[in-house]
C-alpha cells in the first residue's frame, strides 16, 4: 500500500469514526457495559448484538456480507471499488462497535484481527463451546435446573427463559429447529416447590392454546405474594464462649412489665433478677460453678427417650435422634453419640459447654465423623472435623458459625437454609414444625469405632491434685482455669 492510499486509508477511518460518535451521540444512545469475562458473555453478547443491527452491521459480523469479488471487466471496475470502501466503512464501524465495549485485556487477545468477523470470532471461540458440545451442556442445564431456595418466582422463570432461548439459538443453527414455548412452560411447572401443587390442577385447565410464559409468570406472582408467611413470635438465646451475656429476641416489645414472665420460675409479676430462685441457682456444685465455659450450644439439655422438644424431618432414612440441627448459637460441631468417630483424641481435661438453659455440661474430646449430604436427590460422602464428644447433649448440632469461619455462607428462610461455597449449594436443611433446621445429613456409622475415653471432673481434679503435691483442689482448679 502507497504514501497515497495510507492517506485514502486514514481518513475512511477518520470519516467512520466521527460517523460512528453521530449516531451514538445524536441518533442512538446506548451504554454497552465492557466484556470482563465469562461472567458477563451473554449479557454483553446481546447488547452488541443489538447496537450492530441498530447501526446496520451485523450482517458484516455474521459473514452474510461478504467482500465483493474483483471483476474481470475493467467497465465494472469502479462499481467494484464503491462496492468494496461501502463494505470497508461497514466492517470499520462494526470493529469499532466491538472494540469499544472490550476490556484491555479483551483488546490485547484480538489485536491480530484485521476483520470485523475475525474478531468476532475470536470472541466466539473463548466463551463458547463446538454447537454440539453446547448444545448438550444448555439441554442438561435446562433440564436439571431447580428452583434455588432464595430465588423469587421471576428470577427462577427468568433464568429457565434464558436457558430455553440460548438453546433454541443454537438448534436454529444446527438444523432450523425450534422448541415450542409449551415445553418451557411445562417445565417451569415441573420446578415449582410443594406450595404450588394446587396450582398445578388450576393450570391444566387453562385451554393449551392459550397457556403462555407471561400468563403462567403473572398467575405464579400472585400465589407467591398470597403465601402464609410464619408471623408467630420467635425467640432466640444465644451463649457467647467465655461470657454469659443472653439477648431475648421478641415480635411483640410492648408488654406491660407486670405482665412479664420471669424465665428462671416462670411465673409472672416479677422479672428475673428480683426472682427468689435466682440464690438457689447459685447454690450448685463447686464442679459446675467454677469451670471455665469453653462452650456454647444454642439448644438446653434434652432427654432423647422424652417427646417433648421432638421434631420431624421429611426423610425416610434419617432417624429422627440422629438428625443434625443447624445451631446459630454453637461455638463447634456437637454430638453425643461416641460410636460415629472415626478419629478421636481426648482433651487433656473435660471442657464446660454452657447451653441455653444456662446449665452447663461437658465436652470430653473432639474427632472426625464420616457423612453423607443429600443434594438435589443425590447423596454425596464428606466428613465432619473438630466435634466436639458432649454425652450430655440432648441433639446432634451442626454449628454455623464454624462452617462460616471456614468460608461458607448461610442462607435461611421460612422453608429451609443452604449452605454455599465456592457458588454451589454444599448442604440443605429443612425447616420443622418447631422452627428448627433440620439437616439432609446422616452419618456413616465407622464398621470399627475408636476408643472414646471419658474422664469425670473429679476423677480428673484428684489426679491433679496428686500430681501438684497434695495442693488444696480450690488452688488446682484455678490452675487448671487459667
Amino acid at each position: 500500500m502507497g504514501p497515497a492510499q495510507l492517506v485514502i486509508r486514514k481518513r475512511e477511518l477518520t470519516f467512520c469514526w466521527l460517523e460512528y460518535r453521530k449516531r451514538m451521540s445524536l441518533d442512538f444512545k446506548a451504554k454497552v457495559q465492557r466484556l470482563e469475562g465469562a461472567a458477563n458473555w451473554t449479557r454483553w453478547k446481546r447488547e452488541v448484538t443489538l447496537l450492530l443491527r441498530h447501526n446496520d452491521v451485523l450482517d458484516i459480523v455474521t459473514g452474510q456480507a461478504t467482500v465483493p469479488v474483483e471483476p474481470a471487466d475493467a467497465e465494472e471496475r469502479n462499481q467494484y471499488l464503491i462496492r468494496l470502501r461501502t463494505h470497508q466503512k461497514k466492517d470499520d464501524l462494526a470493529q469499532l462497535i466491538i472494540v469499544n465495549s472490550l476490556n484491555d485485556e479483551h483488546v490485547d487477545m484480538t489485536s491480530m484481527c484485521d476483520t470485523a468477523k475475525a474478531t468476532w470470532d475470536k470472541l466466539i471461540s473463548i466463551y463458547e463451546q463446538s454447537s454440539g458440545q453446547r448444545i448438550d451442556r444448555l439441554m442438561e442445564l435446562f433440564f436439571t435446573s431447580e428452583k434455588m431456595v432464595e430465588e423469587t418466582i421471576a428470577t427462577h422463570v427468568g433464568r429457565l427463559q434464558r436457558n430455553f432461548r440460548e438453546l433454541n439459538d443454537e438448534l436454529k443453527k444446527l438444523g432450523n429447529v425450534e422448541l415450542p414455548e409449551i415445553l418451557l412452560t411445562s417445565r417451569i411447572m415441573s420446578t415449582l416447590p410443594s406450595q404450588y401443587f394446587e396450582f398445578k390442577s388450576v393450570w391444566e385447565s387453562v385451554p393449551v392454546e392459550t397457556r403462555t410464559v407471561n400468563l403462567l409468570l403473572e398467575r405464579l406472582r400472585l400465589i407467591e405474594q398470597r403465601l402464609p408467611v410464619n408471623k408467630g413470635e420467635t425467640e432466640a438465646l444465644l451463649v457467647k464462649s467465655g461470657n454469659k451475656r443472653q439477648t431475648e429476641h421478641r415480635t411483640k416489645e410492648n408488654i406491660h412489665k407486670k405482665e412479664r414472665k420471669c424465665f428462671i420460675c416462670h411465673e409472672t409479676g416479677h422479672q428475673a433478677k428480683h426472682c427468689p430462685e435466682k440464690s438457689k441457682k447459685k447454690k450448685q456444685t463447686d464442679s459446675k460453678k467454677n469451670l471455665k465455659t469453653e462452650g456454647s450450644a444454642f439448644v438446653a439439655i434434652t432427654d432423647r427417650n422424652n417427646d417433648k422438644g421432638a421434631f420431624y424431618i421429611i426423610e425416610d432414612s434419617i432417624v429422627e435422634q440422629d438428625a443434625w440441627l443447624a445451631d446459630s448459637g454453637a461455638s463447634t460441631h456437637m454430638t453425643s453419640c461416641e460410636k460415629h468417630f472415626v478419629m478421636y483424641e481426648a482433651f487433656p481435661t473435660p471442657k464446660a459447654v454452657q447451653v441455653g438453659n444456662k446449665d452447663v455440661i461437658l465436652a470430653y474430646g473432639k474427632g472426625a465423623i464420616n457423612v453423607e449430604m443429600k443434594i438435589k436427590g443425590i447423596w454425596y460422602r464428606n466428613h465432619l472435623l473438630d466435634v466436639w464428644y458432649v454425652p450430655k447433649i440432648g441433639r446432634n448440632l451442626f454449628s454455623i458459625s464454624q462452617n462460616i469461619n471456614r468460608g461458607f455462607s448461610f442462607k435461611a428462610d421460612r422453608r429451609g437454609c443452604i449452605f454455599i461455597k465456592d457458588g454451589k449449594v454444599r448442604l440443605v436443611g429443612r425447616k420443622t414444625s418447631n422452627n428448627l433446621y433440620a439437616l439432609q445429613m446422616r452419618v456413616i456409622v465407622p464398621e470399627e469405632a475408636v476408643e472414646v475415653h471419658v474422664a469425670s471432673t473429679e476423677s480428673t481434679l484428684q489426679l491433679w491434685h496428686e500430681r501438684l503435691g497434695h495442693q488444696a483442689k480450690s488452688h488446682v482448679r484455678k490452675i487448671l482455669q487459667k
